[in-house]
């Protein structure tokens, strides 16, 4: 005797437009990756490492990668590789957070785009496996002040203070990726009109505004799983390798995307260096 339960499954698997899980019975959630690139501000290859990250160590049954930024040729013709959706955006400013909002507001409009994303950087590498889970959990750097910045970005904390209206809020601006949601986009750019002209940190106004009750992770990359970020060129390769298996993703300053940590990246990705 079939239960009403029954039949609301029966009724999502005879639509063969949303995707099962067979192991669950449940609608995998599409997801997209959304990564900004802007190619003067690059080293080497970073995206293609960065692209290589996703494929092999992002655990999640469905999602797609766009880049929205500069076009690179090594990424149209990787044989028997999936090729990510790449959207033209020529670089609109000097200050990151101007041309970061420029990508973002792309994104939200863009069909290619899930209505749930994450965003992430270039030069962001996941280096074990991680779910979507992994991303969603909310995490900070630490508080911030007038003190905490200096140049362009001292003036985007000024402006993102005044938003807020106060002087010292969690800073969600982690160089982590982070989970977005268009609808709650749309919600926020119509409750402040401001952030869409950029020069806002808009993460930390995105997650204050929708998680404020919400307890953040601070991070501390000396003792959390999250980000191992690497700024020499020839790092000491036992600590190297008795951090990089505590941590899920890896970041480098332009020192440290060394041919060394190339090399290793190229080997744990199965890729040809060079």
């Amino acid at each position: 005797m079939s239960t009403e339960e029954d039949k609301k499954k029966g009724d999502i698997n005879d639509n063969k437009e949303l995707p099962i899980n067979p192991q669950t019975g449940r609608v995998n959630e599409m997801v997209t990756v959304v990564i900004p690139y802007v190619k003067r501000f690059a080293l080497d290859k970073k995206l293609e490492y960065a692209i290589a990250s996703w494929l092999k160590f992002f655990r999640h049954p469905l999602f797609n990668i766009v880049v929205i930024g500069d076009e690179e040729e090594y990424l149209k013709d990787e044989e028997g590789e999936e090729v990510p959706t790449v959207i033209a955006h020529v670089c609109t400013s000097d200050n990151p957070q101007v041309d970061l909002m420029e990508k973002l507001k792309i994104a939200i409009a863009a069909p290619e785009v899930a209505d749930r994303f994450i965003l992430a950087a270039d030069d962001i590498f996941l280096v074990s496996p991680v779910t979507l889970a992994d991303i969603e959990t909310l995490k900070i750097s630490k508080w911030v002040t007038e003190k905490s910045y200096t140049g362009v970005k001292a003036e985007n904390y000024k402006r993102t203070s005044d938003l807020l209206r106060i002087n010292l809020y969690p800073c969600y601006e982690t160089h982590l990726p982070v989970v977005f949601e268009k609808e709650k986009w749309i919600e926020l750019l119509e409750a402040y009109p401001q952030l869409s002209e950029g020069g806002y940190f808009f993460t930390s106004v995105y997650f204050r505004h929708f998680f404020l009750d919400f307890v953040p992770v601070i991070l501390d990359w000396n003792e959390d799983i999250y980000l191992l970020p690497v700024i020499s060129a020839r790092p000491d390769e036992n600590v190297f390798e008795k951090l990089i298996h505590q941590k899920k993703f890896l970041t480098t300053a332009q020192k440290g995307f060394s041919p060394w940590l190339q090399n290793y990246l190229a080997c744990l990705y199965s890729r040809k260096n060079g």
